[in-house]
C-alpha cells in the first residue's frame, strides 16, 4: 500500500481514502481497518492521488513502481493483507477430451510452471520492493501483523462457507 500521509502503526490508517480494486472482500478487509475503501479504474489512480482525491492505493510494489506512483505517494506500507493467486482452468468438456497421458502431461508442466512463477514474482516483487525505497525515496514500515489481523478477523465471520479454505491458508508460511 502507498500512502500520501505518515503512517506507522494500524491506527494511522483510519479515515484514509485509499483506492482499491471493485472486490467485495477488498473493501471490506480495508473498511474494517478504517480505511475509506474507494474503488476506482487503475487508469484513474495516478490523477486521484496527484489531486489528492483518494491519499494511498493498494497494489503490489511492481505496479507502484512501473506506474510512478512514487512520484505521489511517498509512503510505502507492507499491510499484507490481500495475497491473489492464479490459477489455471479447464473446462470439464475440454479436460475430458485429453487422454490420462495428456492429463498427466498437464500436470507436470503446470506444477513445474508454477515453481517458476512463484520464484519470479517473489523476486520481482522484491526487486520493485528495493527499488522504491532505495531510488525512489520512498519511507517503508511494515505494520504489525497480528494488529492487523485483529483488526480484519472480524471479516472471516462473513463468509462462513470459507473458513475451511482460509485456515488452510492461514496454515501456510
Amino acid at each position: 500500500m502507498t500512502a500520501s500521509k505518515e503512517i506507522q502503526s494500524v491506527e494511522d490508517l483510519k479515515g484514509l481514502r485509499i483506492r482499491t480494486q471493485n472486490s467485495e472482500i477488498h473493501m471490506k478487509i480495508f473498511k474494517a481497518l478504517g480505511v475509506d475503501a474507494t474503488p476506482m479504474d487503475f487508469s484513474e489512480l495516478f490523477t486521484a492521488l496527484q489531486q489528492g482525491t483518494v491519499d494511498g492505493q493498494e497494489n503490489p510494489y511492481s505496479n507502484i513502481l512501473n506506474n510512478n506512483i512514487f512520484e505521489v505517494n511517498n509512503m510505502l506500507v507492507d499491510t499484507g493483507q490481500v495475497y491473489q493467486v492464479a490459477g489455471m482452468l479447464f473446462s470439464p468438456s475440454t479436460w475430458d477430451k485429453l487422454s490420462s497421458e495428456q492429463q498427466a502431461w498437464v500436470d507436470e508442466a503446470s506444477a513445474y510452471a508454477t515453481g517458476i512463477e512463484r520464484t519470479a514474482c517473489t523476486d520481482n516483487n522484491n526487486s520493485a520492493k528495493e527499488s522504491l525505497i532505495k531510488e525512489h525515496g520512498m519511507k517503508f514500515v511494515e505494520l504489525d501483523k497480528a494488529q492487523l489481523q485483529a483488526a480484519t478477523a472480524s471479516v472471516y465471520d462473513e463468509y462462513p462457507d470459507l473458513k475451511e479454505l482460509a485456515d488452510k491458508v492461514k496454515s501456510y508460511k
